[in-house]
């Protein structure tokens, strides 16, 4: 901080530890002392609308995001009686895959039972925008009918475009040298 003159401001300053796996130290009662104020370690942290938590697992950014994608869903329910399909399926591409595309890329390494749990979400979504005469088709059926690729398809296609964009820019350099 006094290398550029800034001050810090505690109640905006976070720290949180993440410590390699075999280190048996709770980090988390541990305070830091810096330019005089007193830090304590956080279970969580919010960056960008991102919770992270020590583990690096996604957790409560999963759980946040699904109830976020349930309550745009209710959202898309109440309007259905005043729109058209056509209508509902840009609501529904505005408001529920660009929440979903928002962090996709740090989707690749969670678990399959959190992937399904986002893919529910994502199906109720595709059915509150259809309306009632989606109610025995297919999950694809309903997935074409809104324009959507699966769930796991958006997550393999974020991993390649963040790839793609570090050949292309040859940026960050420390993982454009690992490639």
């Amino acid at each position: 901080y006094s290398t550029n003159i800034l001050k810090m401001n505690q109640s905006k300053t976070n720290i949180m530890i993440i410590p390699k796996r075999n280190c048996k130290k709770d980090w988390k009662k541990e305070t830091f002392q810096v330019d005089g104020n007193k830090l304590k370690a956080n279970k969580t942290i919010k960056i960008l609308g991102n919770i992270m938590n020590p583990q690096l697992n996604n957790e409560a950014k999963i759980n946040n995001l699904i109830k976020n994608l349930e309550y745009r869903t209710s959202m898309i329910r109440r309007i259905k009686n005043f729109t058209t399909l056509i209508t509902r399926k840009k609501i529904a591409n505005a408001v529920i895959l660009g929440k979903l595309n928002y962090m996709m890329p740090t989707y690749t390494n969670i678990t399959e039972i959190k992937r399904q749990k986002i893919h529910v979400a994502l199906m109720k979504a595709a059915r509150a925008t259809i309306g009632l005469p989606c109610y025995r088709w297919t999950t694809q059926r309903i997935l074409e009918t809104v324009g959507w690729i699966p769930l796991k398809a958006m997550i393999e296609k974020a991993k390649l475009k963040v790839i793609h964009n570090i050949i292309v820019t040859r940026q960050p350099t420390m993982l454009y040298n690992r490639l």
